[in-house]
């Protein structure tokens, strides 16, 4: 569009995109000609943006019966909750350790990441190559094996080695180290309690849930058994897990070949509720006991 991010980076934090629906945009500035019909899609508010319009799209989330959760994970996690056909949304600042940005061993998912573990234990690395690091979804799998091994308290503690230091080796270049786990846990605490926050406002529980859908940079290759052992996403029958893979470009392309799609898109706005979290009374609490994984005794209080 040509502006600058004012709005969002101080309290508030409001875009100046908000109540405006579609908005038309120069198409020189990504590179089309002039004669182009560029749109985006309608900002909810703040931080959740067109991108989750786009994804509630992609998932039909906005149709359907039932409750089902969509979350977006990635650096600035979107929720959306439904329940029978009413919407409630939010977003937590889950910051960059998803995407494996200031971990020891962190990397993007590329050829050499390590992103989960195949049947035999041994880590599945794209692309077949020696592991150089681990992606995203790759920590998701490894601290939940962490956890399930024994290696890692439910509290996030690592055992010492036989030197005393609390980190965890894959081999001599790939290691997981109590920095890692703490940076991880931000994160997933954010995501969880922002989760917990919405089924409060609707007065649900999770095992009501008929599905979660998993989208996002890496949202969509994430392993959902591992999600649910560190209480990532909640503990519902693995059955119930879908993914889109990437549905803000997914929703973005039913846009550019619909009308329908593009007046959906402008009801999603106005018909979906936003929980800020920074005014929620009670999600400091949330977020410090969802940093622990299950099992610990936080968990039961």
């Amino acid at each position: 569009l040509g502006h600058g991010g004012e709005g969002i980076e101080r309290v508030p934090f409001r875009s100046f995109l908000e109540g405006q629906g579609s908005v038309r945009f120069d198409p020189k500035i990504v590179g089309l000609p002039s004669s182009s019909d560029c749109k985006l899609c309608p900002v909810i508010e703040g931080f959740i943006g067109g991108d989750t319009v786009a994804a509630i799209l992609a998932s039909d989330l906005d149709l359907m019966k039932g409750r089902r959760l969509l979350i977006d994970l990635g650096t600035n996690g979107e929720i959306v909750l439904a329940k029978d056909g009413e919407l409630c949304s939010t977003s937590t600042a889950a910051g960059p350790a998803f995407e494996g940005v200031g971990m020891t061993s962190g990397m993007p998912a590329v050829p050499g990441a390590i992103r989960g573990f195949t049947p035999d234990g041994d880590p599945d690395v794209i692309g077949g190559l020696d592991s150089m690091g681990i992606c995203g979804s790759g920590y998701i799998a490894v601290i939940a094996d962490l956890l399930e091994t024994g290696v890692m308290s439910p509290t996030g503690l690592l055992e010492k080695d036989k030197h005393g230091n609390r980190h965890w080796s894959i081999n001599s270049n790939v290691v997981v180290d109590q920095g890692d786990i703490r940076k991880f846990q931000l994160a997933k605490g954010a995501v969880a309690a922002g989760v917990e926050t919405l089924f409060k406002r609707a007065g649900m529980k999770s095992d009501s849930l008929d599905e979660v859908i998993l989208t996002g940079s890496f949202g969509s290759r994430v392993d959902p058994v591992s999600a649910i052992k560190i209480g990532l996403i909640p503990d519902i029958s693995v059955s119930k897990v879908t993914f889109v893979d990437n549905g803000a470009g997914r929703g973005a392309v039913l846009c550019l070949g619909s009308q329908v799609y593009q007046a959906r898109a402008e009801q999603i706005q106005k018909r979906t509720r936003v929980v800020n979290l920074g005014e929620t009374n009670g999600f400091e609490e949330l977020f410090v006991l969802n940093m622990h994984f299950p099992g610990s005794e936080l968990n039961e209080i």
